[in-house]
């Protein structure tokens, strides 16, 4: 009995200790002392003390605090990462958490109460598929097999109904509820640089054959009058050779012919090594032939 009594006794006396020791929901407990709470966009700079009430200071930049605290330093803010297919939709400001939204083609797969952690992108239906619901900021999208005898490229709410072919005609197989955008012919297209660098090239390359055309024509005429001029004086100086050698020949005749009627000999009385008049003036006219013709004389080769 007086165990009992004694035991009842230490635990009324707890309870009573404790209840007087308990803060209220205004303050914080730290180091057996009860505090007073930091409003929301502070943090505590200075505990309480014996006479000194708690010392409070704004978050810092980056960071808020949403609720009255006991804390000495405020959490950071959220970060609305465009990898994860987020956008911000509310700044964060010292006393509230900034909020995250998803990107247009994006739905969220991590929320929480007014924003969003992470999404990623929408679902695309396929080709022969159809756009039954069209994704959310929080729903993928759902696709749904086309019905028999209709088509959809992937992109549309519905399906288009297959125009049937004449008989005997071909009729496309073997994917009968399946369009397909990219399996018809497709043709290239040049970019315009690479076009305005061809036909550039094209021209420089037209040029320089004309230019090559030219030379080689004006260098063939050049040739060709030079030929014409060369056979032209050939053709002078057998001219005039013709007409000396004529003309000795006539002058020979007309001093044979008075020869006949001198006597043979010369003023020195030689006449073999003067030799005749006539062969004489064969001589001269020898002499004058090559002078004209630009050659040696049979004299100068003779000596030569």
């Amino acid at each position: 009995m007086f165990y009992l009594l004694k035991t009842s006794a230490i635990a009324l006396l707890f309870f009573i200790h404790k209840a007087c020791s308990e803060c209220n929901h205004a303050q914080y407990e730290i180091d057996g002392k009860c505090c007073s709470m930091c409003s929301p966009g502070t943090h505590v700079y200075k505990h309480c003390g014996k006479d000194i009430d708690t010392m409070c200071v704004d978050c810092a930049a980056g960071t808020f605090s949403d609720q009255p605290n006991g804390v000495i330093k405020c959490r950071p803010c959220t970060a609305c990462d465009e990898g994860l297919g987020l956008k911000t939709v509310k700044e964060c400001k010292p006393s509230s958490d900034a909020v995250c939204g998803v990107l247009e083609g994006n739905y969220c797969i991590d929320s929480y109460e007014g924003g969003c952690r992470a999404a990623q992108k929408h679902t695309t239906c396929k080709p022969g598929h159809f756009i039954k619901h069209p994704g959310t900021d929080f729903t993928d999208t759902v696709c749904e097999n086309c019905p028999e005898n209709s088509h959809s490229d992937g992109f549309s709410t519905s399906c288009t109904p297959r125009i049937e072919e004449p008989k005997g005609l071909p009729i496309d197989t073997p994917e009968d509820n399946v369009s397909d955008p990219n399996s018809g012919s497709k043709s290239l297209v040049l970019p315009t640089s690479v076009i305005i660098l061809v036909a550039v090239v094209a021209v420089v390359v037209v040029i320089m054959m004309i230019a090559v055309a030219v030379a080689v024509v004006y260098l063939k005429r050049k040739k060709s009058s030079r030929s014409d001029g060369d056979f032209r004086d050939n053709q002078n100086l057998e001219m005039t050779g013709f007409l000396i050698t004529a003309d000795t020949r006539q002058t020979q005749a007309s001093q044979a012919e008075n020869g006949n009627m001198l006597p043979h000999k010369s003023d020195t009385g030689n006449p073999e090594e003067n030799g005749s008049p006539g062969e004489q003036v064969q001589q001269d006219s020898e002499v004058s032939l090559h002078s004209s013709a630009g050659l040696p004389s049979s004299d100068t080769i003779t000596g030569e």
